[in-house]
């Protein structure tokens, strides 16, 4: 239920976050590409790092708690997509103005 909450916060958090980068002429491309570049990097690291601390394999984790394992598949997606998206939106923006 903890999953499901973090999952829903980060995707609301996700979706306005990209919505004010398209919405700003003038975005912070330095908090745009730090928080992309951490999301990307958040998003590889975040199974490794759930099965280290937890102390068992992931292919544990899949078979005896699916449900958990398809939230954290989602966390990482969702985590992925934002910080291309992030990453790519500032890019282009910043192209655009010059």
């Amino acid at each position: 239920m903890v999953l499901l909450g973090i999952l829903l916060v980060i995707l609301l958090f996700t979706i306005s976050h990209i919505i004010k980068l398209f919405r700003t002429k003038n975005p912070n491309k330095k908090l745009a590409y730090t928080v992309g570049s951490i999301s990307i990097v958040l998003a590889a690291v975040l199974i490794p790092l759930f099965g280290l601390f937890i102390g068992t394999p992931w292919r544990t984790i899949k078979l005896f708690a699916p449900d958990i394992a398809f939230l954290t598949h989602c966390v990482v997606g969702v985590l992925g997509v934002y910080g291309v998206a992030a990453v790519i939106l500032i890019s282009v923006k910043s192209r655009k103005q010059v």
